[in-house]
């Protein structure tokens, strides 16, 4: 009874989902054009202002008073930096998620592990996207078809992942922006949350 009840909920999943997706899609298909254009525009814009950011820079000191560029350039600057290091500690934690995957899944004996902890590690990387869009889903499906270790193993590997990002991140991002782990984890949250 719990097997076919089990099968009809992931079976109304499923097709839950198969019918978003068309409409995710569908509309993703409409936006296209203008998606099309945005990014070649923005292209177009980025190989001239590299071609004349001499002559701009040269033209915008000419008509600024000198406090403003120079508070342009420490904020230029500051900026570089900040995302210089935020890159960094992201792939720091993006390689952290990687290894502790990659670990999980040998393990458990996945074949072709690396790759797929990659995928998944990459994945991560998304905002709302995650570790657990495919650790859960994949857990519960081996779990349904009768493969409890797998299924069992996938699940505790998302819990695991998720206490050592959780601890990671705000410490890896706040050290690397001078910022203290608590103030981090309160962006972080934030962050997701809007």
């Amino acid at each position: 009874d719990l097997a076919s009840r089990l099968d009809s909920a992931v079976g109304e999943l499923i097709s839950e989902l198969v019918s978003r997706l068309g409409g995710l899609l569908a509309s993703l298909a409409s936006s296209l054009p203008r998606l099309f254009l945005f990014i070649l525009v923005t292209l177009l814009s980025l190989v001239y202002f590299s071609l004349d950011y001499d002559k701009i820079t040269a033209f915008l000191r000419a008509i600024l008073p000198d406090r403003v560029t120079s508070v342009i350039v420490r904020l230029r600057d500051s900026f570089t930096l900040v995302i210089k290091k935020y890159v960094l500690s992201y792939s720091l934690i993006l390689l952290i998620t990687y290894a502790t995957l990659l670990v999980g899944l040998w393990l458990m004996g996945v074949s072709h592990a690396p790759v797929i902890a990659l995928f998944i590690a990459l994945l991560d990387i998304l905002p709302v996207i995650g570790v657990g869009t495919v650790l859960i889903p994949w857990g519960i499906y081996s779990l349904a078809i009768g493969n409890r270790l797998l299924g069992i193993g996938l699940l505790l590997l998302f819990i695991v992942n998720t206490v050592i990002r959780q601890t990671a991140e705000p410490r890896i991002v706040g050290k690397s922006l001078n910022l203290h782990p608590l103030l981090t984890l309160m962006m972080i949250y934030i962050g997701y949350a809007l």
